[in-house]
């Protein structure tokens, strides 16, 4: 215990002050550990890298009409963001407001994970009917840039998702010329950071010269 709960402990004034400093001391703990328990399992996954090799393909994303959700955030609201992006997104599109053409997805910048601050985006594609739409909250039509992307699949917990982001980066620098640009996600089934076994496309966006 840190000295300053061993203190709060001794100074206790009735026993049952003292069992509930003890318990949320180890609430505490517990914490800590599933904290550690996680990181072991990621870390594991990346040293499995070479004994499960990820497939990476290439694709050509032309211009996309999508309405999106886009804010900058800390990294440590991430999950939280996610969640409530997606469900005013998912409100939106599945209640008959948009019609959807195609899988929703996601934009993060480079700075979102390296300064633990920066752009992060939730879009869907739909047609090309303005007239008939209805949006609201922080909902914006865009047009998405084409773009050039590296892509590999995730499937199956959240957690691992770090060793598929790994894979797709280690094939970047070594084979492929990166360009400035967010990551794209492409959710084909389910939602990461959701639901525990969703199937989820990353792009990493990449120059390619035509032949």
């Amino acid at each position: 215990m840190p000295v300053y709960v061993i203190r709060a402990v001794l100074t206790a004034p009735d026993i049952a002050t003292r069992a509930a400093l003890v318990s949320e001391h180890l609430e505490r703990m517990e914490a800590r550990l599933d904290e550690a328990r996680a990181a072991v399992r990621r870390l594991r996954g990346l040293l499995d890298e070479a004994s499960a090799p990820i497939p990476i393909t290439h694709r050509s994303v032309p211009e996309t009409l999508v309405v999106e959700i886009r804010e900058t955030i800390e990294l440590a609201d991430l999950g939280t963001w996610f969640q409530r992006s997606m469900a005013e997104l998912t409100a939106l599109a599945d209640g008959g407001a948009l019609r959807r053409t195609g899988p929703y997805g996601g934009e993060w910048s480079t700075e979102l994970f390296l300064d633990e601050k920066g752009a992060a985006a939730v879009h869907v594609p739909v047609a090309a009917e303005p007239e008939s739409w209805a949006l609201e909250g922080r909902a914006r039509l865009i047009l998405l840039p084409p773009v050039e992307l590296a892509v590999a699949t995730h499937r199956g917990a959240d957690e691992t998702v770090p060793h598929v982001y790994a894979a797709l980066g280690g094939h970047v620098t070594r084979h492929e010329l990166s360009v400035d640009g967010p990551i794209r996600e492409t959710y084909l089934e389910g939602f990461p950071r959701i639901d525990p076994h969703a199937v989820t496309e990353i792009g990493w966006p990449i120059l390619r010269i035509s032949r």
